[in-house]
């Protein structure tokens, strides 16, 4: 599947941005990166910033069947760029190595037993 991330703080200030904006009443407004990525390329790109080797087990419990899946979400953030003058600042590169760095910061509290990571 294809999927369009947003960091963290590009979602808050979108929310700041249309609260502070008299021109969003009543709009359907996505707060998006407007550019897709593989998942499998954001696993790829994890393992690279992290300088590690992961090992993961997609569970069978887990998968989705190929009928429920949504292979592709894509957002557009036209709307919301024209009417606030909001722009995602964050890449995903750059979003996944903040990320990366909280996480390493944080790791006792996001730890297990056998350090897998099942997804």
């Amino acid at each position: 599947p294809f999927r369009d991330f947003n960091y963290v703080t590009d979602t808050i200030n979108g929310f700041l941005a249309i609260s502070n904006s008299n021109r969003v009443k009543g709009e359907v407004i996505n707060i998006c990166s407007n550019k897709e990525i593989q998942i499998s390329e954001v696993v790829k790109k994890i393992c690279s910033f992290s300088n590690r080797k992961f090992v993961y087990n997609q569970s069978k419990k887990r998968s989705r069947k190929a009928s429920s899946e949504v292979t592709r979400l894509l957002g557009d953030n036209e709307k919301i760029k024209k009417l606030t003058n909001w722009y995602p600042k964050v890449n995903i590169d750059l979003g996944l190595k903040k990320t990366l760095l909280w996480f390493t910061k944080n790791s006792s509290d996001y730890t297990n037993e056998k350090k897998q990571y099942i997804l």
